[in-house]
């Protein structure tokens, strides 16, 4: 039956029917006719109802969410032919809840912290930003995302280095930046002695801190003002009071969250282990939706005599390595008591140390007018700052005050070591600014269990290259470094190890992190510093580490999880059982925005994880993975588009797009429009719409795939064993052949032999670059790699039986 044709004045009717006016609920959506931009009545596209109260005053789509941008519907038709159906709520933007691409405040709310080095790289653009006011809008995002087939990334204050709290156009972001903040939102109670803080996940640390401060309450936690509490406590919560009291997370006792059906459930260690273990430091935002946490806090009346230190210096290579020598005696002694705490930044010139340290700004002006000049703003030099602590946990622990006489030696400013309640201390250790400097980045934080640093000589080895970057004051980069003491045997950051949380690195001694940004000149050169650390730093000779040791939070390199997986988990039991609790938590992919998430242990239904190769560049870094509806069957056809030349980046273009045209001209037995030399790729961006249009509706046609449960890292191993069974096959039979012919008959070597030498040489050689090639790629066997490395295979053998068969050996 064909759809009822809607003219313009039968619009007005259409809105006031009952059958506009009365939706069909079906598992708490609502199926609304919605009319189309070329007048159609379309009664299949799903809407989340919204709760009771706005439901009513909710705006009706209609012909002009077509045509007008400014209409919070708005729907465009410059996606292309094969468009997406709109992630669209029926809502105006006056709440400010909703924000679809192509508005300022878009544009606005989009922005997160790594938007400035990773926008691109990283796909951040949500094709849809959602600010909930309530649980009950979450329940309603997350049921359209799962009726749409589309993902949803969640972010409360978007802090992670590499933007994996965004997605790509055809997904959402929940954003819970604002949603719970009301009063009720943060509350204590005491429960037989001890004390409890309930808080939400829109929270930031400031407020946070702030907050604890008036009751005389601390916690640790990190040291950026703005971080929120939704990102940091999955991530651990590492700040200044590491090895006094642990990481952040650790003090957690029960999660509150909405799941991927839409439930509200607590989530103890007691009544779920596994998800309360994967979701605090398994893969952020990957298992639920975090609402709200209970933690236990300390009390200031339990530590009384705590004492802090907060000294400036001038930079200086010689003050940094005396600091640093002392850091590196607290990390390199195991018996190092746990009542001090050190950290060392170093800040490059221009850094707005006021927004640190308040109070410097009238000592520097009397005793530096130098650095204020003749408008009165300071223009800050290089600098290191120093922040060190004591906190007593029992009465005969004595502060050994000599430490920090040796630690404030040779400051530019102090205020002495203050004895200060611990929640005041706790807020002398908060970073005031919201962002280090006003550029993009390359960021990298390390980790080491190393207790020979000082033998290994690091502190003039890191000393060395921070002042690299540092002293050239016109190589347009800027480093804001932070070196800080973990380790120790009495270390609660060690002890607290296996207390049910999945955080990784319990048993490191000393975390560097160095950021380095850079303006858009410099990007060659803050990369190359790096690249240098890393090697140098980094591995089996590595100053600094022998192991490759990261933290969620902190992540760079590449953006695949599940391909650098030993980077952030100590081993793949760990890592398979969060797969587990993924797969147990999120069945149907709804909150795998990106690559960095725990995979899936088995392959995910309806979405397949697919990827796309880069044609002369193996960098997977550019290329962006997406959850893709199971209709695109992916399968042989496709593969032998791929034998011709490689996936190239539109076909990873084409597959952000959902694909549900049900006709084209194209027949998927016709020639592929990507057959041929590479050069036949698409010249212009139109001819690329019009063969992505055909290569989608090939796709369509394909039958299934075939999914191999192997494990890809066992999969990509048994492919190298194949094709080092043939190496040294084929080389006994061309050594059988050369000894052959120069000791049994004792003739000369003749052309065929050369030639047959030459031949096996290059296939050695082209198996070594299929090895070489898959071990950079991580082991990660894409979908169509399994059938073509069999195919070259079997080729191979073939080839190698003809050569074989004409020297006369079968």
């Amino acid at each position: 039956m064909s759809k009822p044709r809607a003219t313009r004045s039968s619009v007005e009717q259409l809105k006031l029917s009952a059958e506009l006016h009365t939706a069909e609920t079906v598992e708490g959506l609502a199926r609304i006719p919605m009319i189309e931009s070329d007048g159609n009545l379309n009664h299949s596209l799903v809407w989340p109802r919204l709760s009771t109260t706005r439901w009513n005053n909710a705006h009706r789509p209609c012909r002009h969410c077509y045509v007008d941008p400014t209409c919070s519907l708005f729907i465009s038709s410059s996606t292309g032919i094969n468009q997406k159906p709109p992630i669209v709520h029926p809502r105006t933007l006056n709440h400010n809840e909703e924000f679809i691409q192509g508005t300022q405040a878009y544009q606005n709310n989009k922005y997160q912290y790594a938007s400035s080095s990773y926008e691109i790289d990283h796909n951040m653009n949500p094709g849809l930003i959602i600010q909930p006011e309530n649980k009950n809008d979450i329940v309603l995002a997350l049921k359209y995302a799962k009726a749409q087939k589309i993902a949803v990334a969640i972010r409360t204050g978007g802090h992670q280095y590499s933007g994996a709290s965004s997605t790509s156009a055809s997904n959402i972001q929940l954003d819970l930046k604002k949603t719970f903040r009301q009063p009720d939102d943060q509350t204590h109670f005491e429960k037989d002695g001890r004390t409890f803080v309930r808080t939400s996940v829109s929270w930031s640390l400031g407020a946070l801190n702030a907050y604890l401060t008036r009751h005389k309450l601390f916690v640790p936690h990190g040291q950026c003002i703005d971080v929120r509490l939704g990102g940091h406590v999955q991530t651990g919560g590492y700040g200044q009071l590491g090895r006094s009291f642990g990481l952040f997370g650790d003090h957690v006792l029960s999660l509150e969250m909405v799941d991927h059906e839409g439930n509200f459930k607590e989530v103890t260690k007691a009544t779920d282990p596994e998800l309360f273990y994967a979701i605090l430091g398994g893969s952020p935002g990957n298992f639920g939706v975090l609402t709200h946490f209970t933690i236990e806090v300390h009390r200031d009346s339990d530590y009384k005599g705590s004492r802090g230190l907060k000294a400036l210096y001038w930079y200086d290579p010689k003050t940094l390595k005396r600091l640093l020598d002392i850091l590196v005696e607290m990390s390199d002694n195991e018996n190092f008591p746990r009542n001090y705490d050190l950290c060392i930044s170093v800040l490059s010139s221009s850094f707005k140390l006021l927004d640190l340290w308040p109070e410097l700004d009238g000592h520097m002006r009397k005793e530096h007018p130098e650095i204020y000049g003749e408008n009165g703003m300071p223009s800050w030099p290089r600098t290191i700052i120093v922040y060190a602590q004591w906190v007593p946990f029992g009465k005969n622990d004595v502060c050994d005050m000599a430490w920090f006489d040796r630690l404030s030696k040779d400051s530019i400013f102090d205020q002495g070591v203050q004895q200060k309640p611990m929640s005041e201390l706790t807020g002398d250790w908060i970073f005031r600014n919201v962002r280090e400097f006003d550029h993009p980045y390359v960021k990298r934080t390390y980790l080491t269990r190393s207790t020979t640093l000082a033998r290994d000589g690091w502190t003039s080895w890191v000393t060395k290259r921070i002042n690299a970057i540092v002293e050239p004051e016109a190589n347009r980069c800027w480093l804001s470094a932070q070196l800080q003491c973990f380790g120790g045997k009495h270390s609660k950051f060690v002890t607290n190890a296996d207390n049910g949380t999945s955080y990784s690195w319990r048993d490191s001694t000393l975390a560097c992190t160095l950021d380095c940004f850079y303006s858009s000149s410099a990007k060659d050169r803050a990369e190359d510093w790096q690249k240098v650390n890393d090697h140098e730093g980094i591995g089996p000779n590595g100053t600094f580490s022998e192991q490759d040791r990261r933290v969620l939070w902190g992540s760079y390199g590449s953006f695949d999880l599940n391909a650098s997986w030993s980077y952030y988990y100590e081993d793949r039991a760990k890592y398979e059982r969060l797969q587990k609790a993924r797969q147990a938590a999120d069945p149907d992919g709804i909150f795998t925005p990106n690559r960095f998430c725990v995979k899936h242990l088995k392959s995910v239904s309806p979405f397949l994880y697919c990827g796309a190769v880069s044609r002369g560049s193996p960098a997977f870094d550019f290329l962006e993975p997406c959850l893709v509806d199971r209709s695109l069957k992916l399968s042989r056809a496709l593969l032998r588009y791929a034998d011709h030349t490689y996936i190239v980046l539109t076909l990873q273009k084409l597959v952000q797009l959902r694909l549900d045209e049900e006709s084209s001209d194209f027949d998927s037995d016709d020639e592929s429009p990507y057959s041929g030399s590479p050069s036949s790729l698409p010249p212009n961006p139109a001819l690329l719409k019009t063969w992505q249009a055909q290569l989608q509706t090939a796709i369509m046609r394909l039958p299934p795939p075939e999914v191999t449960s192997l494990d890809p890292v066992r999969r990509g191993h048994a492919l190298t064993i194949v094709q080092l069974i043939l190496v040294v096959l084929g080389t006994i039979f061309v050594a059988m052949r050369l000894y052959a012919r120069l000791v049994i008959t004792r003739a000369r070597i003749g052309l065929d032999d050369v030639l047959i030498v030459l031949a096996w040489v290059f296939s050695v050689g082209l198996t070594a670059t299929v090895i070489l090639a898959t071990q950079r790629f991580g082991w990660d066997i894409h979908i169509w790699d399994v059938p073509l490395t069999a195919q070259v295979t079997v080729r191979k053998l073939s080839w190698c039986g003809q050569i074989f068969s004409r020297m006369g050996y079968f």
